[in-house]
């Protein structure tokens, strides 16, 4: 078991979380290497701010997070270490803003719509303002199945 799972398993967080179990050692797999760098990350889909949490405790006090959610309650997540930007993650021009206003990121997850058309906006507006040793988790979208399948990529960006 990872820390992140454990951390699920032993409900450290007091806010709402949902992932699904498999996530955890991806997650893991591709964060490590950034666990003790103060990373800047961008997590899309933050509804009840469980996982802002979790973030904040397995990267430490001094990583800049940042969360994006369509629902303006999501904004209640917020707090002097943690920014929540409200908006859709297919308007271009709101995701230019964020970009604007974060800088560069070491990581950006999306867990968040699950229509192509909005996480194709999101890896084409938000890729360029990953750092070289960055990493990545894009979700596919979800079959009727329910199975929700995912995609990630640990990758730095070109040069």
């Amino acid at each position: 078991m990872n820390d992140l799972f454990s951390f699920f398993a032993q409900r450290r967080n007091t806010r709402p979380m949902h992932k699904w179990h498999h996530y955890f050692e991806i997650y893991d797999s591709l964060f490590t290497h950034l666990r003790h760098s103060n990373p800047t990350i961008l997590e899309i889909g933050v509804q009840g701010g469980g996982s802002l949490e979790m973030w904040r405790w397995y990267f430490g006090d001094a990583a800049r997070i940042f969360g994006m959610d369509l629902d303006p309650n999501a904004r209640r997540n917020e707090d002097v270490a943690t920014r929540v930007f409200i908006g859709d993650q297919g308007d271009r021009n709101f995701l230019r803003e964020v970009r604007r206003q974060i800088g560069v990121a070491d990581i950006v997850i999306d867990d968040g719509a699950h229509m192509a058309s909005q996480q194709i906006a999101s890896f084409e507006e938000l890729y360029s303002m990953l750092t070289r040793t960055a990493s990545t988790s894009w979700k596919t979208r979800t079959p009727p199945s329910g199975a929700g399948a995912t995609t990630t990529a640990r990758t730095g960006r070109p040069s």
